[in-house]
């Protein structure tokens, strides 16, 4: 603070972690839920949730208590606002309970198997809520003139609907989708039960049917909303030699090794002279480039002629061949686009 260091003490620490309410003396009586009121539930949306909900039910001690609140929340349609701590070094936390009733019979009865076996046990469910300081409005962030906040065009916008309409899932539910790693644990208690020594496999459904994708034309669209967001700034990158290795739409990188068992230690990359700025113009002596790329004859030149080329337009030299052909065309294209129609 007003550059000098503060060093607190374990002690002090310890006051300052320390939850106080007033007319609470005993530290260890300010743990729990402290009452605020009630509101109704439509008040609590899903937007405000914080982090992950827990459940609290009541024990056999305070039983009566405990259900005569939780059937008047529900009857009355309320949810129970609290202050929340957890410990005496834990900062207030506001909380809402939300009623659980038990399903009734009839309801078992018409639930499908999954739910009959659960068995929904009755209590309130913690939802966490944000204080007004934890609500951010991002797209209402007012940005300077150097540094316009990015606007998405209507073509950019174009592409990522033709995404969302091919990829639409019509018939889609949660309750229709099995949990892979709990049928995995299903597959291997039959195989120990069976003494088998092979598990039959099973079928992930949370994975994306690429063989659909394809048919449907989808990998085509991806493609195209990528090249829509992110086609001048990769171009850019490639000017410089700082493209970012491809990525198909499985998840694997184009091209790339597969990586050792144990990875080396990351280390800083050593200090480089500032590149100057690319040259935006085919110099005269390298204008049979232009005819090279406009017959795609590009890989007909040697590694040192591409290099050339690339030196004298303040290019990046590093990379595979490949690389560099790629550096080349697009540097062309980008210079001479007009001598390629």
């Amino acid at each position: 603070m007003d550059g000098k260091q503060l060093i607190f003490s374990n002690k002090e620490l310890g006051k300052v972690k320390t939850v106080k309410i007033p007319g609470v003396e005993n530290a260890k009586d300010t743990v729990g839920f402290h009452l605020v009121g009630f509101v109704d539930a439509k008040t609590i949306t899903r937007d405000l949730c914080l982090k992950k909900s827990h459940f609290v039910a009541g024990e056999e001690k305070g039983c009566a208590a405990f259900q005569g609140l939780l059937r008047a929340c529900v009857e009355e349609n309320k949810v129970a606002i609290c202050a929340l701590s957890r410990s005496t070094r834990s900062a207030l936390r506001y909380v809402a309970l939300l009623p659980q009733l038990a399903p009734s019979a009839d309801e078992i009865a018409a639930a499908d198997d999954a739910v009959s076996r659960l068995e929904p046990p009755e209590g309130f469910h913690v939802f966490y809520l944000p204080f007004r300081d934890d609500t951010r409005h991002p797209e209402r962030a007012v940005a300077s003139e150097k540094a316009p906040l990015p606007r998405a065009n209507e073509a950019q916008i174009t592409a990522a609907r033709s995404v969302i309409d091919a990829i639409r899932l019509t018939q889609w539910h949660p309750k229709q989708t099995p949990n892979p790693a709990l049928q995995t644990h299903y597959r291997v208690l039959e195989m120990c039960a069976l003494e088998r020594n092979v598990m039959e496999p099973v079928h992930d459904d949370t994975e994306p049917a690429l063989d659909e994708w394809q048919r449907a034309g989808i990998p085509a669209l991806l493609a195209g909303f990528d090249a829509e967001c992110f086609g001048a700034s990769r171009a850019i990158d490639d000017l410089h030699g700082r493209a970012a290795p491809a990525v198909d739409v499985t998840g694997a990188t184009i091209g790339a090794k597969r990586k050792a068992i144990e990875a080396p230690k990351p280390r800083s990359p050593p200090a480089r002279a500032h590149r100057p700025e690319p040259i935006m113009t085919i110099a005269p002596h390298h204008a049979f480039v232009i005819e090279r790329v406009k017959a795609d004859a590009l890989t007909s030149l040697t590694t040192d002629a591409l290099k050339r080329f690339l030196a004298a337009h303040n290019l990046s030299c590093a990379g595979s061949k490949a690389q560099l052909c790629d550096r080349v065309e697009c540097h062309v294209r980008m210079c001479a686009g007009d001598a390629l129609d």
